[in-house]
């Protein structure tokens, strides 16, 4: 009996061999081994890859968020120092890796906090102290709005709330785009930005007020903004007069404005 086991057990054997002589070659195995990964490895690579293709196409197609701001790029028009050199002290260096620093994070704050200066405040940890707002905007306009000038960042963001305040009492939509931005020479950018609003004062049909002007930023030795001048490049739309904005647009009626002893009120 167990003679024929053993027979039975040969010829399926051979039968086998004949079959698949790849799996049953003693030389076949040794020479390729078997490169397929365990199941439970395998499946999990899958699902990886699964996953990474999911993210990747759900991410091409997903809608951009409605207030991002594409950002600009930097142009220069002057030579970029070193951050470091040889003859320059450990303190030296310091300073002038802190002064990259704090550049670079006032570049990118602007490009966020400008678009959306009309609407809310910016952050006002990239200005100096002693910030100084020099206004060649208002003069050029021809609208009977004397110059907003101030100097210290008290009355700078003072004066950007007077802004936002106005905004919303003499205008309806209004945006800002930033168009350009370039570094003029070392430690000053200008922004060429351009902004557009519907006065509501006016019919609803009236053509918008579209203002392009020019922002320029001084940077002190820490990378800080020391100086904001604002000029105008064009202007067009309907020329807005009314005693009312001329009134509010006053320096003094915002208290520490105006550079007179006078403080101003609002009950003037």
């Amino acid at each position: 009996m167990q003679a024929l086991q053993a027979s039975v057990a040969a010829g399926r054997q051979s039968f086998l061999r004949q079959q698949h002589p790849a799996l049953h070659s003693p030389h076949q195995q040794r020479t390729q081994p078997c490169t397929a990964l365990p199941r439970n490895q395998a499946s999990s690579t899958s699902g990886r890859r699964s996953w990474a293709t999911t993210a990747a196409r759900l991410a091409a197609v997903a809608p951009k968020p409605h207030n991002a701001v594409p950002l600009l790029v930097l142009e220069r028009s002057c030579a970029v120092a070193s951050l470091s050199s040889d003859k320059q002290s450990a303190q030296e260096r310091q300073q002038q890796q802190e002064y990259l620093c704090n550049f670079g994070s006032a570049l990118r704050t602007l490009q966020t906090d400008l678009p959306a200066l009309l609407h809310q405040a910016p952050d006002l940890s990239i200005y100096a102290e002693h910030v100084q707002f020099v206004d060649k905007l208002s003069p050029r306009l021809g609208l009977g709005f004397p110059a907003s000038s101030c100097s210290g960042k008290e009355a700078y963001s003072r004066l950007l709330w007077s802004l936002r305040f106005h905004r919303t009492l003499f205008f309806g939509r209004a945006r800002l785009e930033l168009l350009r931005m370039w570094e003029r020479e070392p430690g000053v950018v200008c922004v060429r930005w351009s902004a557009r609003a519907c006065p509501r004062l006016l019919d609803s049909a009236a053509a918008p007020l579209t203002l392009d002007g020019v922002s320029e930023f001084s940077f002190d030795d820490q990378g800080r903004i020391s100086k904001h001048s604002v000029d105008c490049v064009s202007f067009s739309g309907p020329r807005v007069q009314v005693p009312l904005l001329a009134r509010y647009a006053r320096p003094q009626m915002v208290p520490g404005l105006a550079g007179s002893g006078s403080g101003g009120s609002w009950d003037e």
